[in-house]
């Protein structure tokens, strides 16, 4: 059960970070939501204590709430490419609660099934 728990913690971390990856190199194009949250000028310029850790943050952030259905809105999709990867990364998010409802209910049943074995 123990290792499961990992595997799907781990499966989740892994997936969000690949997500804010993109989310993060996508949102660079003109208009995006980089610029928007006023990261672009401060980043480049080299005179903000902005840096790739917080966009990198940002973006992490972005992929959690957007992979785990919450969805805040408070970092939006500025341009169509954004909206696009958007639109991938929540079918993502639906496939992982549905793989994960599936390993929760195996994880519940075999440990229902040890449990009638030594009743």
């Amino acid at each position: 059960v123990g290792f499961q728990v990992v595997r799907i913690m781990l499966t989740l971390f892994l997936s969000s970070h690949i997500i804010a990856c993109v989310w993060w190199s996508v949102g660079w194009d003109p208009g995006g939501w980089v610029e928007s949250e006023g990261f672009a000028d401060e980043f480049l310029t080299g005179n903000s204590p902005i840096d790739w850790r917080t966009t990198w943050l940002t973006s992490f952030y972005w992929a959690i709430t957007t992979v785990t259905t919450i969805g805040y809105g408070d970092i939006t999709p500025a341009t169509n490419a954004e909206r696009i990867f958007a639109l991938f990364s929540m079918i993502i998010g639906v496939n992982f609660f549905a793989w994960l409802t599936g390993n929760v209910t195996n994880v519940l049943v075999r440990r229902s099934r040890g449990g009638d074995t030594f009743k």
